[in-house]
């Protein structure tokens, strides 16, 4: 369908030029739409929960946040309270209660700890002022995505086909594909690449194991025993002409020939 409409563009403009123009306008504006779109999409990833919930999500993390705390300094709180007794030279002496102290900067988690109800009404009050009558529900944003998903891959789709179709075209038209496009292609392109490598490398390395396989059973498989080459006293190789044939069969079987 993209290539007849190239084509209709081609016979209806006054020239090719003007066609040219037409079809690089038309890619632009799809471009133009793939970033708002793919922007779009990436806002709704990070959007804010409507206040309501972002308060109840913030009430639990501080009610999680001091319960920790307590745990963790409630022993140390207690004893820095607590009087004690200390012994010196076998008297003991009663040590009056200290003050706990904290080690360092105060964070948020220590205020956490300390003073929870008043930290929850005062990240309310921060929190209802900045989100104010906006924010997505989480259920919401999941479809949003969706359908944003699906008019980027639409547009994707469309630009791709006048690519092709322009670069078919006659004469042929030079446009470059969207960079997710183009980047989705380069990888499935190193893939395939690495696939057939991989496959040439087994195919090679079963070769090679079926040759070897092959070799080691001729090797094993039971046949003719060579026959012995006869030697004079002091070990050297003689020829049949030399010691006879009588002596030359005595040495097949295993005899040394007379000299």
């Amino acid at each position: 369908m993209m290539k007849d409409t190239i084509e209709i563009l081609l016979k209806k403009a006054g020239g090719v030029s003007s066609a040219l123009a037409q079809i690089a306008d038309a890619a632009r504006e799809l471009e133009a739409r793939h970033r708002t779109e793919t922007k779009a999409r990436g806002r709704l990833l990070y959007e804010l929960e409507p206040a309501d919930a972002v308060v109840v999500n913030m009430c639990q993390r501080v009610d999680a946040t001091s319960a920790a705390w307590a745990e963790d300094h409630g022993g140390a709180i207690a004893r820095s309270f607590s009087r004690s007794f200390k012994e010196s030279r076998g008297e003991l002496r009663e040590q009056a209660p200290g003050m706990f102290r904290l080690v360092g900067f105060v964070a948020l988690e220590d205020l956490c700890g300390l003073v929870p109800d008043l930290i929850k009404s005062r990240l309310a009050e921060l929190i209802r002022a900045a989100v104010g009558d906006k924010g997505v529900p989480v259920h919401d944003r999941e479809r949003l995505i969706a359908e944003a998903d699906e008019r980027i891959a639409d547009l994707e789709l469309a630009h791709t086909i006048l690519v092709d179709s322009g670069a078919a075209s006659s004469p042929p038209i030079s446009l470059r594909y969207l960079p997710v496009v183009r980047q989705r292609r380069e990888a499935e392109d190193a893939r395939q690449r690495q696939e057939a490598a991989a496959i040439e490398a087994r195919r090679k390395i079963e070769e090679r194991l079926n040759e070897e396989a092959a070799a080691a059973a001729v090797a094993s498989a039971p046949g003719k025993r060579s026959t012995p080459v006869p030697l004079d006293p002091s070990g050297t190789p003689l020829s049949r002409a030399k010691v006879g044939t009588s002596d030359y069969l005595r040495t097949q079987q295993g005899e040394r020939p007379e000299i």
